[in-house]
């Protein structure tokens, strides 16, 4: 119950954004604190996977050595301390299976998370206290924001999107209407990259399922496919600027930077949580960010050659070790949305923010309902394969 009661807490708080409306400068704070609370609560009463634990004692070590080895002469101890709870929160949120309840209210919390960010931005904006609509400096195109910005208000929808698909395929009509919702967002928000996963993500999420038979999953596509280029006009209308004008936004000179930087920090990097408030003003300027939007190469300048490739395989194996854990390995779904996130890390934050490390977190607390759609299967089909026979026979035997 604790858990419960902290995730909706943590993430209501994320997409709400309540000191928006009281004035509060410090949030950020507050919703870091919460995410970390909901986390640690999570293992507690719960099957808890002792891999992961070991692995998350592994990565933390790893990184504490790092911060004590390198070189970088601004390096804070506080800042690495700080930004510990991008790690703890992801490998804790896996580090159990979760029960029927966790599941039940992941089903129904995340797909509302964006359209309540969507709604709460709107009603910011009106009283004047936030632009939901602010435009982009290289295309001069505004991009709906929700209460957060843009790409994480893509995170959230994605997470709606999958949580849909998941719906779907226990036979839950909302799911439908969940799916179309968060895709509404998602183009509105203008999600270059978030838009790729997803459509990588949710057809190879149904056609996994073990909820639908060969037929099913045949005619979904039969009708999907024609009804995905019959939107293709729709799309290219709410992000055909982007493709076109937009380019990597910016991000070609905080790359360049973070390798130039890397270069002289190779071995231990410049540690764990330093990239963002390092970067120059020059950098600043041409980006309009001090985050690296890309996960790989910041790790790379924080952690080192040797850090990023290790912080990765740990973290690849925690949730392949999750997805054996938690289903069995019946739920493909876990490492599907786990391969979407890698790929979103290629060019966003996604280390740094629940809106992106959703996805998979997402499909690890539904997982249930996959493991129960096996289940349910199996005992279908065990249930046709016998023929009862005629009273006084000798019973029921099997179906040749």
């Amino acid at each position: 119950m604790p858990f419960r009661i902290l995730a909706t807490f943590s993430y209501l708080l994320f997409v709400i954004k309540p000191g928006l409306l009281l004035g509060i400068e410090q949030q950020n704070a507050f919703e870091k604190i919460f995410f970390l609370l909901a986390a640690l609560s999570f293992p507690l009463g719960r099957k808890v996977n002792p891999v992961v634990i070991t692995l998350l004692g592994i990565c933390l070590a790893m990184v504490l050595a790092l911060g004590a080895l390198t070189s970088f002469p601004d390096f804070s101890w506080l800042l690495l301390l700080g930004a510990l709870n991008q790690i703890l929160v992801i490998y804790l949120m896996i580090a159990a299976k979760p029960n029927s309840a966790d599941c039940k209210l992941f089903l129904y919390l995340v797909p509302c998370l964006a359209p309540l960010c969507a709604g709460a931005g709107l009603f910011y904006h009106a009283l004047g206290l936030y632009n939901t609509f602010p435009v982009e400096f290289n295309t001069g195109a505004a991009r709906f924001s929700g209460t957060l910005n843009a790409a994480f208000l893509s995170g959230l929808s994605i997470s709606g999107i999958f949580v849909g698909v998941r719906l779907l395929n226990i036979r839950r009509n909302s799911g439908v209407a969940f799916i179309l919702l968060n895709l509404l967002i998602l183009l509105a928000a203008g999600g270059r990259g978030a838009l790729a996963v997803i459509v990588l993500v949710a057809p190879l999420t149904f056609l996994l399922s073990h909820r639908w038979d060969l037929r099913a999953k045949l005619t979904a596509l039969g009708l999907g496919i024609p009804a995905a280029i019959a939107a293709l006009p729709v799309v290219w209308v709410a992000i055909g600027a982007r493709l076109q004008n937009s380019g990597l936004s910016g991000r070609e000179g905080m790359w360049t930077y973070l390798l130039e930087l890397s270069d002289k920090y190779p071995n231990f990097g410049v540690g764990f949580g330093h990239q963002y408030w390092i970067v120059p003003r020059s950098v600043y300027i041409l980006f309009t960010s001090s985050a690296a939007h890309n996960d790989y190469l910041r790790l790379l300048v924080e952690l080192g050659w040797f850090g990023v490739f290790a912080f990765y395989t740990l973290l690849i194996i925690a949730f392949v070790s999750a997805w054996n854990f938690i289903s069995q390995r019946r739920d493909a779904a876990i490492l599907i949305t786990f391969a979407g996130y890698m790929l979103l890390s290629v060019s966003d934050n996604a280390l740094s923010t629940s809106a992106y490390f959703l996805l998979p977190i997402a499909a690890v607390m539904t997982s249930g309902t996959e493991a129960k759609s096996v289940r349910r299967v199996r005992r279908v089909r065990k249930s046709r394969s016998q023929v009862v026979l005629p009273a006084g026979s000798l019973g029921t035997v099997r179906a040749q």
